[in-house]
């Protein structure tokens, strides 16, 4: 059974900057949605500056919805960019990565502008309550998959 706990982190060079092992994985679970909120934030920022990008978008899923507006909006921020990188990534490479069924959805979620009704959703349907760059950031991400 694979492990459920966060992968610990390794050191990549003599200043002490911490990143994951390219080689951990992550699986959402109990544990993860434990975490703290800063926990959670840096777990997915180093998934994907490794490109590790399904993790970071696992990593990050717990706050989006989080009760703290400044955390939630962090979050869909980061959460947003993720999803942008890796939706620039070629169809093979997606499926590499994702795994068919996983990259699929993940396409058909931005395409569809299902990632902006779960923003409104995250928010209570209030837009003023959406950050100016996480609103920026949605724009620009539904145009490009829609090729506006």
């Amino acid at each position: 059974m694979p492990s459920t706990s966060p992968p610990s982190p390794s050191t990549s060079s003599p200043s002490s900057s911490v990143i994951l092992s390219p080689t951990s994985k992550l699986t959402l679970s109990s544990n993860l949605s434990a975490q703290s909120p800063q926990h959670l934030y840096k777990l997915s920022s180093q998934y994907f500056l490794t490109k590790h990008f399904p993790e970071a978008s696992q990593a990050i899923l717990p706050l989006l919805h989080a009760s703290d507006r400044k955390c939630q909006q962090k979050a869909w921020g980061l959460y947003i960019v993720i999803l942008d990188n890796a939706l620039k990534l070629s169809p093979q490479e997606g499926r590499k990565m994702w795994g068919q069924q996983a990259w699929e959805r993940e396409v058909s979620r931005v395409r569809e502008s299902k990632l902006w009704d779960e923003l409104l959703d995250a928010v209570n349907g209030v837009k003023a309550a959406i950050n100016p760059e996480v609103m920026m950031a949605m724009y620009v991400r539904l145009c490009l998959a829609s090729e506006c």
